[in-house]
Formats: C-alpha cells, sequence, structure tokens
C-alpha cells in the first residue's frame, strides 16, 4: 500500500509566530502533519494543495520547506490564488520549470501516478487550467496508461454548494471533465481552497475536497463565516487498484477563527 498525505491551505504567515483571523498557521500545521505521522505507518510523499503562504513571500515558503522536515524531498507543492510561483520554486527545489511557469508534476509513487495541476490565474480568485496544460494532462495520462492515477488541483472542479466559493471554483472544469472521459486509469480528484472535507464527482471520477489545517469553511455560506472544526488533512490509501481516503482533524479546536468584519 502507498499512502499519500493532502495538505492543504495552511495560510502560512512570514512570522511563524503571526496568525491570520485569530489562528498561529504554523503551529496548526505542524501538529496537523505530527498527527499524520502517529496515524500512519509511513507517509510516501505529501502532496501540498495551494493557498500555502497567505502573504506570497519568499521567507514563507523557505519556512513551508523546513516545516516539512524529513518528508520535504517528498512533498510536492501546488500554488493557490494566494500564492507566489516564483516563491514556491525557489524553496521547492524538486518543482519543475521557472519563473511564473505553472507548477505542475508528474510523479511515480510506488505504482500510482501523482498528477499535479497548476489552476492559478495570477491575481485572481477563480482557477483556470487553460488549454496547454490539458494538453500535457493528455500526454502524461497516455505516457504510463497502465498506472492508476489521482490528480490534485487547488480548486475545486465541481460545484460544492458554497454560494461564493463556487463563484470562484475552476472556470475550465468542462474542459477536464472531457479529459476524464477518456482516462479510465483516474481513480480520483482531489482538491483544497474550500477549507472543508467534500465528496462529489466529475466525468464519473469522485472528488474529494480537503479540510484546511489553519481554519474551516462551513458547507453553505448560510451557515456563517467559519465551521468550528479543528484543523485536518487527507490521507489516500492507494492499494493496487483502488483508493481508501480519510480525513484527519486535531482532537480539538485550540482558536476560534474571528470573522473579517471582527
Amino acid at each position: 500500500m502507498t499512502t499519500v498525505l493532502q495538505l492543504s491551505d495552511p495560510h502560512l504567515l512570514a512570522d511563524p509566530t503571526a496568525r491570520l483571523r485569530g489562528v498561529p498557521t504554523a503551529e496548526t500545521l505542524a501538529k496537523v502533519l505530527a498527527l499524520a505521522e502517529q496515524r500512519a505507518v509511513q507517509i510516501d510523499a505529501i502532496v501540498l494543495t495551494g493557498d500555502l503562504a497567505h502573504d506570497e513571500q519568499a521567507a514563507t515558503y523557505e519556512r513551508l520547506h523546513e516545516a516539512m522536515g524529513p518528508h520535504a524531498p517528498r512533498c510536492w507543492p501546488l500554488p493557490g490564488n494566494h500564492d507566489d510561483r516564483h516563491g514556491l520554486r525557489s524553496a521547492f527545489t524538486n518543482v519543475q520549470g521557472s519563473g511564473d511557469e505553472r507548477v505542475q508534476f508528474c510523479v511515480d509513487v510506488g505504482r500510482w501516478r501523482l498528477i499535479g495541476l497548476d489552476s492559478q490565474i495570477p491575481g485572481q480568485n477563480p482557477g483556470r487550467l487553460g488549454s496547454e496544460q490539458l494538453s500535457w494532462l493528455v500526454d502524461a495520462l497516455a505516457r504510463r496508461p497502465e498506472r492508476p492515477t489521482v490528480l490534485f488541483v487547488h480548486h475545486p472542479p465541481v460545484p460544492t454548494g458554497h454560494t461564493w466559493l463556487d463563484a470562484m471554483g475552476l472556470l475550465d472544469a468542462d474542459a477536464l471533465a472531457d479529459v476524464l472521459r477518456d482516462a479510465p486509469t483516474v481513480r480520483a480528484i482531489c482538491h483544497g481552497h474550500i477549507h472543508c472535507e467534500f465528496e462529489g464527482r466529475l466525468a464519473g471520477v469522485p472528488v474529494w475536497g480537503a479540510p484546511s489545517t489553519a481554519f474551516q469553511f462551513p458547507a453553505r455560506a448560510d451557515l456563517g463565516d467559519f465551521d468550528l472544526r479543528p484543523p485536518g488533512a487527507r490521507l489516500l490509501h492507494l492499494h493496487d487498484n483502488t483508493v481508501h481516503t480519510e480525513i484527519l482533524r486535531l482532537p480539538r479546536l485550540e482558536y476560534v477563527p474571528v470573522p473579517r468584519t471582527a
């Protein structure tokens, strides 16, 4: 079995003691990672699905890399709408490309393939993959057609039911769906952005959203600014040809998020 940890939306700041909406995001990330290390027999890879540095500072990405400790060489980061590709690349040297090129990856872990897609539109909240990256995805899937695959992306490719979050989802999800209809080896799509566990489907493929390692959003906008569940993450247990997934959460909420209007 191969185990992959998805950490999403930590919203770190350059000052490790700083708080965002009342939450010390560096501290909660460290505690979620420690929980995953306790629960999993081994962690073969970590995928970071965006909104990694809230302040987009190079120093923040360096702190994130340091926070991953011995897992850092097996960490695969993706940018969210709050991220800076230059800073991300400077800290994670396993990320290919340069400058403001899309951050994407295709790696084999055990007998599985993990593919990361960059949905960032610089300066905007919604996401888009674009025709060039979708063509790259088609080629990547065709190169190893025998390998079961999990896709990772920041923006959700299906509506989640949260009105203002859905307004800044993946704008070209229909084009991704077209690719998936000809890609039977894709077993799941894992995304971030919504700070909430979620299950849906795109072209018959399971779509799973992950909690934030910082603060949580509710399933619907009418439920308020925050969901008062503790920070968490998603674990993926990849068997011969199937995926078992579970949500991990800290045992209690230690920091109550502060609404923007407070």
